[in-house]
């Protein structure tokens, strides 16, 4: 429709059907580096805060409530891991799992990563600096020293699928 001014839907846009101009592009590293210098000490005036608070006001935020959790599933019959009400037997650590046996689980690896070699002060997942504590049988109170292995986040969460392999691949480890 021609002379109408304002948001045009559908086949009245000038822009329906065709790709934006970065379509399937990606910023290169120092588009990134310059984008971030760019945001470096912003601070969002109180005006600008103001307004959005009004634009959210009446708006429905989600509750955050322990019955709302529970209707969400995560816990009882309604959890994908429930069986027969064995969920928390099933998935629950010894009480010998503590913090002193896996650090010396760490320390007897050397701090090093039994699948890739990296060492623990060269980790960079997240906020955990620390290597994972594997059990090679995959059964969470078998807790002896020869069932417990020291992996990195990354190679731990490879061990999550093909459990077979990996028990065969651990177990020649011994």
């Amino acid at each position: 429709m021609k002379g109408k001014k304002g948001f045009q839907k559908g086949k009245d846009n000038p822009a329906f059907g065709k790709k934006p101009h970065n379509f399937g592009k990606h910023p290169s590293e120092e588009q990134l580096r310059k984008q971030r210098e760019s945001h470096k000490g912003y601070k969002m005036p109180q005006e600008q805060k103001e307004k959005i608070g009004k634009a959210n006001k009446g708006k429905k935020k989600p509750p955050r409530t322990k019955e709302h959790r529970k209707k969400l599933g995560v816990k009882g019959e309604n959890n994908h891991f429930w069986v027969d009400g064995r969920a928390k037997e099933r998935y629950k650590y010894s009480e010998d799992w503590t913090h002193y046996l896996r650090e010396s689980i760490r320390i007897r690896d050397n701090y090093i990563c039994q699948e890739c070699g990296i060492h623990q002060d060269e980790l960079e997942f997240g906020r955990v600096k620390r290597l994972d504590i594997h059990h090679i049988d995959y059964v969470k109170d078998n807790i002896d020293c020869k069932n417990l292995i020291s992996l990195c986040r990354g190679c731990h969460v490879k061990t999550n699928f093909n459990r077979e392999y990996w028990i065969k691949h651990f177990k020649n480890y011994e």
